[in-house]
């Protein structure tokens, strides 16, 4: 790897994390919001939009170098696999502690999304 790659790689990623810290509180509430109103069934709707925000914005940023789209690829698939998992987790965190699970199970799978994201 070259260091422009080098550089727009990191870049990506950065996008990326900003992209899920920046949400994440909106996303976050957005759960509490459908879970408190539709209840759990929620989870999987309000889980999967986000999936969707965070992956369009890493998407859209930056050049379109062919050689960058493995990486969004990877981010995309970061994202919706650690999606399926908080949705599947919130779901069982709920059902076992009620809703005020949501913001230690949030958190915790943030963190983990992040740090997954900066080691690819």
């Amino acid at each position: 790897m070259n260091m422009i790659q080098s550089f727009a790689l990191g870049m990506l990623k950065r996008a990326a994390v900003a992209a899920i810290t920046a949400e994440g509180p909106v996303i976050k509430q957005k759960i509490k919001d459908a879970v408190a109103a539709d209840g759990p069934g929620a989870i999987d709707r309000s889980v999967g939009a986000a999936e969707g925000r965070i992956t369009a914005a890493v998407e859209g940023w930056g050049p379109k170098w062919s050689w960058l789209q493995p990486i969004r690829d990877q981010v995309a698939a970061e994202v919706k696999t650690h999606g399926d998992a908080l949705a599947q987790n919130l779901d069982k965190q709920i059902a076992a502690q009620g809703p005020s699970a949501i913001d230690g199970v949030f958190d915790s799978a943030q963190a983990i999304l992040i740090a997954r994201i900066n080691a690819l």
